[in-house]
């Protein structure tokens, strides 16, 4: 699910994922998947989350920030002072 800044969801990517079995016993398996929002408009700047969820019950969260094109090239400026 892609959440906006105040938690409200953009969208939802529901399927079934297996998860390949450990490699050795009490040893955690894990899986990458990609996904694709593809025509996806974000509203603009701003704090944005995926949250992965199992059912219900949250399991990750991955949170990143839009910038604008204005702020990026700013903050760009001030690394090479």
């Amino acid at each position: 699910m892609l959440l906006d800044e105040d938690g409200e969801s953009l969208a939802v990517y529901c399927g079934r994922v297996v998860l390949p079995a450990a490699f050795q016993s009490g040893m955690r398996s894990s899986q990458v998947i990609s996904i694709e929002f593809v025509h996806l408009g974000l509203p603009g700047p701003g704090e944005y989350a995926f949250s992965v969820l199992l059912g219900d019950d949250e399991k990750a969260v991955a949170p990143f920030s839009l910038r604008s094109a204005v702020e990026a090239g700013a903050e760009q400026e001030e690394e090479h002072e």
